[in-house]
């Protein structure tokens, strides 16, 4: 009895212990199911944020306008702007003025200008830190010019009037929060000389 008793755990000892290696893979393929399920509900840090805010309060602008035909003169705007970015798109407000005058003590002609452009942007290509941009504006603009001969003053201002604008640029990022930008530009509209007017811009944007 003794005997048989002996040989029956012996034979029982091996499917013991498999018995107790498949519990314990079935623990062990718990734990790596709820390991995954919690990796998949945390958020990845370590992606970048998608939106982010571009304001651009650094430009430099060259616009090109007929001063006799057929020469042309640049105008240096003061141009400032203020962005969102959305992955590879990115919509802007930009305002852009300057002023000229011209003439003698006796007869003197002040002409000022000002402009609202809506523009988007489209990164269509990408590679590390260089990002190449397409793009397109509309808005309005408003023209003011001031006349004085001797002490006689006239003003004529121009209501709004529309503009619109296509680009293609180049954005280079060297730092996390920085943003170069250049762009080749035309801008049209109402009674501009010449209509388009050529325009380059150049600016520093500051990204969060």
């Amino acid at each position: 009895m003794k005997i048989f008793l002996l040989i029956l755990l012996i034979a029982a000892a091996p499917l013991a212990q498999a018995q107790a290696q498949a519990v314990n893979n079935d623990n062990n393929d718990s734990w790596k199911t709820l390991e995954a399920s919690e990796a998949m509900k945390a958020p990845d840090l370590s992606e970048p944020n998608p939106v982010k805010w571009v304001i651009s309060p650094l430009s430099i602008e060259r616009r090109m306008e007929a001063s006799t035909n057929p020469v042309l003169e640049a105008r240096e705007p003061v141009n400032v702007a203020l962005g969102l970015r959305i992955f590879r798109h990115l919509v802007s407000l930009e305002y852009s003025r300057f002023s000229e005058s011209s003439g003698n003590e006796t007869y003197h002609v002040e002409r000022k200008f000002q402009d609202l452009l809506g523009w988007y942007r489209y990164s269509f290509y990408k590679q590390h830190q260089f990002r190449a941009i397409l793009g397109g504006g509309l808005g309005v603009y408003q023209e003011q010019v001031t006349t004085s001969f001797y002490n006689i003053k006239q003003d004529l201002g121009s209501r709004n009037k529309w503009t619109a604008a296509t680009g293609l640029g180049l954005e280079f990022e060297p730092f996390k929060y920085l943003v170069l930008f250049v762009e080749a530009r035309l801008i049209s509209g109402q009674n501009l000389d010449p209509n388009p007017n050529p325009d380059i811009l150049a600016r520093i944007s500051v990204q969060f």
